[in-house]
């Protein structure tokens, strides 16, 4: 039977999606990063300096990916 840990030992939520578009929300209306809260939508993951050493190169790639994605996005519609 599962505690709902993964394989660092960490607890997984499990959330709705309804659950997961209202903390996007709060997260835009706190001011965090739109790049953090764009990763953060594609990957379900928070990376921060304190706990990226738990996540695997493969999840870093995903969410620096998603971060990088959404800076290109940005940076396409800008109007020079």
């Amino acid at each position: 039977m599962s505690d709902g840990r993964n394989h660092l030992g960490l607890v997984e939520l499990h959330v709705s999606q309804h659950d997961l578009e209202l903390l996007i929300h709060i997260m835009a209306t706190i001011g965090i990063d739109p790049a953090l809260i764009y990763a953060f939508s594609r990957t379900h993951m928070i990376v921060t300096e304190g706990n990226q050493r738990l996540f695997s190169d493969a999840e870093l790639r995903s969410w620096y990916g998603a971060i990088g994605e959404y800076q290109r996005s940005v940076k396409s519609r800008r109007v020079v």
